[in-house]
């Protein structure tokens, strides 16, 4: 009654059917010693004593079928076994045709059935939990060491009753002590995996808390990198903004043909560097998340106008062929932060392309349109093609000499998330590289 008591505190506590499938075996086999010993019969139903041999065989069918369910749920099988699990529903459904043929069998024939299925059945049980003790499942090691208690226990009584022993009060009641030992264990075995269960959702709170705290960190790290780049950009604008001013003021005024290529490279720095501010100014949005696209139907055609003017200069100084194919499709995405994520690909093909030239070309596929940025620089490796988008990586850049905070493959990967744009490449070394964005395209009617 102690551990009836104490697992269906546990049930009320934890709410697991495992526990009254348990309670349900200590009753059935509760009422079966009671049966075998006489107590039943003298003490909790001495008006059915006659019946005492029927009350025995329907205590060991339920706690079979019982035993079933238990170890079904305490294995839970359904997840982790499938195929046992079929064979134990298959098992407990046996026993109940059993339990319901009872009433109609004689006690005799019943006995003669009862017995070698039990025995079956304890084999079985026995086997399964070895099964689960080399999987290392909580609380197996008890479970197991119930089951063959409960075998040996069986065993022995059955050769003391073939006559292979002599009549000893302890082989006389070997069963009535196997099973009480049986039910120890498994209440042991339920115990360590409550144990287990506990330290399992210990862990997964700790990871999560430390997951928690490294989330939280690295929210407070990147607010504070935003709030520096956000004041270095606008401390930086005044100056700069003086500085175009007094260059202006230079070219306007009557000068020296000699100042001609100092004052060209001070408007190519200063281009340069606005450029490195814009770029620092689109990543601080980005990453405070500010940045709220602007879906529209736009056209492409004048965005590809705009971006063929502004580079023409750049592509003439570097002597590189520039061309711009016509497109009269309309797409539906953000205007101004798709003309960015273009012409940031662009500046990069021109950058990286010593000779030949770059083509910004668009087709119209089923999916979309695709706008394709080709170049004949030369071409990035495998190896790099992934981490090409990550902010800071320059690559063979670092290598080439060329200036840049290698940010702007970066922005094109996180506005192209932004704004569900499919952004990829290809690439040959030695023969250059075609990044390309696949924009949804606006229906015809809107």
């Amino acid at each position: 009654m102690g551990l009836f008591a104490y697992n269906l505190f546990l049930y009320l506590l934890i709410r697991e059917r495992v526990y009254l499938h348990y309670l349900g075996c200590v009753l059935a086999l509760t009422l079966s010693q009671l049966a075998n010993t006489g107590l039943g019969a003298q003490w909790v139903w001495p008006a059915w004593a006659a019946s005492s041999t029927f009350i025995n065989n329907l205590a060991i069918a339920c706690s079979a079928a019982l035993a079933m369910l238990f170890v079904r749920a305490f294995l839970k099988t359904r997840q982790a076994a499938p195929r046992i699990d079929r064979w134990l529903r298959g098992s407990a459904g046996a026993w109940l045709v059993v339990l319901l043929g009872l009433p109609f069998l004689d006690n005799v024939i019943a006995g003669y059935i009862l017995g070698p299925a039990g025995f079956l059945t304890v084999v079985f049980l026995t086997l399964i939990t070895w099964d689960a003790v080399r999987a290392r499942r909580p609380g197996a090691q008890y479970f197991a060491l119930a089951w063959v208690t409960l075998f040996l226990a069986g065993a022995l009584f059955a050769l003391f009753r073939l006559g292979a022993f002599p009549h000893h009060p302890v082989l006389a009641n070997i069963m009535m002590m196997g099973s009480s030992l049986e039910l120890v264990l498994l209440s042991f075995a339920l115990a360590d995996r409550i144990r287990s269960d506990r330290l399992a959702k210990e862990r997964a709170f700790a990871d999560r808390t430390a997951a928690t705290v490294r989330h939280d960190a690295a929210q407070r790290a990147l607010a504070e990198k935003s709030s520096f780049m956000a004041t270095v950009t606008h401390d930086i604008q005044q100056p700069l903004y003086a500085m175009r001013l007094a260059m202006q003021s230079l070219v306007d005024a009557p000068a020296a043909p000699q100042l001609d290529a100092p004052l060209a490279q001070i408007r190519s720095a200063m281009q340069l560097a606005d450029d490195l501010l814009g770029s620092l100014a689109m990543v601080v949005q980005l990453d405070r998340a500010d940045l709220t696209p602007s879906i529209t139907r736009h056209s492409v055609q004048k965005m590809l106008e705009r971006v063929e003017l502004l580079f023409e200069p750049l592509a003439r100084q570097r002597d590189l062929d520039w061309r711009v194919t016509p497109c009269v499709a309309w797409v539906r995405s953000d205007p101004m932060l798709l003309q960015r994520m273009v012409c940031n690909l662009v500046a990069n093909a021109i950058r990286y392309t010593e000779r030949g030239g770059v083509l910004l070309s668009c087709r119209v596929r089923r999916t979309g349109l695709l706008l394709q940025v080709w170049d004949t620089g030369p071409g990035i490796a495998p190896e790099e093609q992934d981490a090409v988008f990550e902010e800071y990586f320059r690559g063979g850049a670092a290598q080439s000499g060329e200036s840049g905070l290698g940010l702007g493959l970066s922005i094109v990967r996180r506005c192209a998330l932004l704004l569900d744009i499919q952004l990829s490449l290809r690439s040959v070394v030695g023969r250059g590289t075609c990044f390309q964005l696949l924009v949804p395209l606006a229906p015809p009617n809107e």
